[in-house]
This record gives structure tokens, C-alpha cells and sequence, in this order.
């Protein structure tokens, strides 16, 4: 699966060889707000955690969310589903957006 393609909400997905993680960046287009500003969005709407990259050293800004998974302690039907879970919540985040 092509994950940036197929699901449409990422900018940029990094491993950079660094073991079993990976670091997603949501389009700025879909979703205006931060690092934590997602964290909490995904969990009331998904009920999906993510690790914001701000806990990582990352800067909090506006329009520049990244978020971190790791690859190791579930299966990857799992972390996919959860990825979709996420993708429909972002797009659904930019149809509320787009209607105010």
C-alpha cells in the first residue's frame, strides 16, 4: 500500500532507516492546526492515539502536524486500518473546516 497515495492526507512519511517507526506529515491543506492540536482531534474523534512529534523535539506550528507510529506491536492490517480510521477523520475535519 502507498500510503501517501492512497489515503490522500499525507505530505511526508519518514523512516530514514531508524528501526521501527514511522513520521507522518498531514497535508496543511487538510488540517490547519499543530502537532497537539491533531493528537486531541484524532483521539475524540477516532479514538486513535498518536504520538505528536512535539513530545520528539518537533515544533509546535500551525499547519505543520506530524505524528509518530511504531511498527512493531501491531500487525500491519492493524496499523493500516488504524491509518484509514485517521484519514477519514482528517478529511472529515476539512469538510467541517470548509463549512464555517
Amino acid at each position: 500500500m502507498n500510503l501517501s497515495r492512497e489515503l490522500g492526507i499525507f505530505a511526508n512519511i519518514v523512516n530514514d532507516g531508524i528501526g521501527n517507526l514511522l513520521l507522518f506529515k498531514v497535508k496543511p491543506d487538510l488540517f490547519m492546526g499543530n502537532d497537539h492540536d491533531l493528537f486531541i482531534y484524532l483521539l475524540k474523534s477516532t479514538n486513535v492515539g498518536i504520538l505528536p512529534a512535539n513530545a520528539f523535539g518537533f515544533p509546535l506550528q500551525k499547519r505543520n502536524a506530524w505524528f509518530r507510529i511504531t511498527t512493531i506491536h501491531d500487525s500491519p492490517n492493524i496499523i493500516g486500518e488504524r491509518l484509514e480510521h485517521i484519514a477519514k477523520a482528517i478529511h472529515g475535519y476539512k469538510l467541517k473546516a470548509s463549512q464555517t
